[in-house]
């Protein structure tokens, strides 16, 4: 008896070979296990910090004054 193998498209169970089956959570499989590497290294993408449309400002490392930096630099000139 063969084993009939499935896919759900648009909320439809729809039947597909064992090939595209396989195909089909290798990949799924591969997305999980670099989101789970992402995850463990604490990894971010750069959309993650644009949570309330302030991109750059989320960015800016506040431990540091660069105007300060600047100047002190420009008066050893």
């Amino acid at each position: 008896m063969d084993k009939e193998y499935y896919l759900f498209l648009e909320g439809k169970k729809v039947v597909v070979s064992k090939e595209v089956y396989l195909a089909y959570h290798s990949e799924l499989n591969k997305e999980k296990y670099q989101m789970r590497r992402d995850r463990l290294n604490n990894c971010f993408f750069f959309c993650s910090y644009d949570h309330d449309g302030n991109f750059e400002e989320n960015l800016e490392d506040l431990e540091f004054d660069v105007e300060k930096i600047i100047e002190t630099k420009e008066c050893l000139w």
